[in-house]
Formats: structure tokens, C-alpha cells, sequence
């Protein structure tokens, strides 16, 4: 049996910039409004090994900076008049340190819908929701939509231009 090093973010994120690049230029050559779940596909096993080094509540104020779970249940694709549609949808839960005074912890899930000018390497359209405990807490947040497509867009940009090295 041959055992393999766990790959590192580094080469996840090439992976996975390889796997969204190809599938992009691939759905501008298919029929208006098909879709590919990219989780199903023979990038899954990457996107989900990204995910899992993942930290989205390291960010979060107020000491709930510990990502407990963070899963991503559905990652689709589909082709679109103005580019292509990304969907994804993912559950959540951020939590107190261990060596926290009061433990604590919020859950909730993610939706993102995005559109994407591959040729320009642009979000053109994004809309993410956040429900439950963790939502409350992000939509008190001034500008949670404007941070949020900003993060996205700098990780697109991370995709177009740094991913293929």
C-alpha cells in the first residue's frame, strides 16, 4: 500500500483554481442554464479537502472565532446568458475557544448565488444569505454583502491569475 502526504493548501487551491478555470470554459461551450455539481465531479475530493482547512469564523468578532463545522453540501455551475452561475450552500458552526471564559457556539448556513465573467476574471452579480444564529450575527455586520463579494472577488482573482502556476 503506498501512502500518500496530505496535500498541502497550496496545492489544493492550484487544484482546485485548475478544476473552476476548466469548468468554466467548458460551460461557455454548452446549452444556456446547464449545471455540473462540482462536488460530484473528479474535483470533489479537492474542493472538500479545501473546505476542510478552511477557517470562516476566524474572522468573526466577539470570540466565536472557532470554526467547529464548516461542510459544504452543494457546489454547482451552470452556464448563464451574462457568464456563469456559481451555487453554493454550506452549514456552519462557530464556537468559543476552549479556553474561553463562557463557551458558546452558533450555527447556521451560507447561500451563495454568483455570477461570473469568466473572460474578465469579474463577479458580476452576488447575493449571499446567511441563516440561523450565525446570520444574525453576520447581518448586524455594516456592508456583510459588500465584504463578502470582495473576499470572493480577491479569491476569483486568486483563481484567474495566481492559480495556474
Amino acid at each position: 500500500m503506498v501512502v500518500r502526504p496530505r496535500p498541502t493548501f497550496e496545492c489544493i487551491r492550484k487544484r482546485l483554481a485548475r478544476a473552476t478555470v476548466a469548468l468554466c470554459f467548458l460551460s461557455g461551450n454548452a446549452a444556456a442554464e446547464d449545471c455540473w455539481s462540482l462536488l460530484d465531479s473528479r474535483f470533489g475530493p479537492d474542493i472538500r479537502a479545501a473546505v476542510d482547512v478552511a477557517d470562516p469564523c476566524k474572522k468573526l468578532k466577539g470570540g466565536l472565532d472557532v470554526t467547529k463545522e464548516f461542510q459544504i453540501t452543494e457546489l454547482d455551475i451552470c452556464t448563464a446568458p451574462q457568464g456563469v452561475k456559481v451555487t453554493a450552500k454550506a452549514e456552519i458552526t462557530c464556537k468559543t475557544s476552549d479556553a474561553a471564559l463562557f463557551k458558546a457556539s452558533l450555527s447556521g448556513d451560507l447561500t451563495a448565488d454568483l455570477t461570473v465573467d469568466v473572460g474578465a476574471c469579474k463577479i458580476t452579480r452576488s447575493d449571499i444569505q446567511v441563516g440561523g444564529d450565525v446570520g444574525r450575527l453576520l447581518s448586524s455586520l455594516p456592508d456583510f454583502q459588500k465584504a463578502a463579494r470582495s473576499f470572493g472577488q480577491a479569491k476569483l482573482t486568486e483563481v484567474c491569475f495566481g492559480g495556474l502556476k
